[in-house]
């Protein structure tokens, strides 16, 4: 779905590309639109207010320790560059919803099974805990107020691409 993609459609769009996404439901959003609302991301600005601290540390938590912890639950089987850059991207989304004033709590979570509360959610203004939809629609507002063109109900089939391999 759109929930991931919604993020490359974001990142294109601010590369200067002309992009269109495509989402096989009638919503933009997947699975993501659905789940429980929580977002893994470590070394926040909401972890900072909620005065979240490592017990191993005594300290505020880092994406380098955040890297460690991943790689040690995947047992080494996942690229750290990549485990950065996830990480890096997802801190700076959490970050960018705290400074839009966006009530973001957090919470220890299963991922990286680490005693700090990288876990994130979003506070409604009823001062219920929201679902994922709370994360996807922050997106979705972001990805309407671009150029790009979301195609709803339609399947991807295949990506079209020139004789030197770049999509079309």
């Amino acid at each position: 779905g759109l929930g991931g993609g919604m993020a490359a459609v974001l990142a294109a769009v601010e590369a200067g590309a002309s992009v269109i996404g495509v989402e096989k439901g009638s919503a933009m959003g997947g699975n993501w639109a659905i789940n429980t609302g929580v977002v893994f991301a470590p070394a926040t600005d909401a972890m900072k207010n909620d005065g979240a601290i490592d017990d191993r540390t005594g300290d505020q938590d880092t994406i380098d320790s955040a890297i460690e912890d991943w790689i040690r639950c995947a047992k080494g089987d996942c690229s750290p560059d990549l485990v950065r850059a996830i990480l890096t991207e997802e801190q700076a989304f959490i970050n960018s919803l705290v400074a839009e004033g966006v009530n973001v709590k957090t919470e220890l979570c299963g991922m990286a099974d680490a005693p700090i509360a990288r876990g994130h959610y979003i506070v409604g203004d009823d001062g219920s805990r929201s679902s994922g939809g709370a994360f996807t629609n922050v997106l979705i507002e972001r990805v309407n107020n671009t150029d790009a063109k979301i195609m709803l109900d339609t399947a991807a089939k295949r990506l079209v691409l020139d004789d030197a391999g770049v999509g079309r």
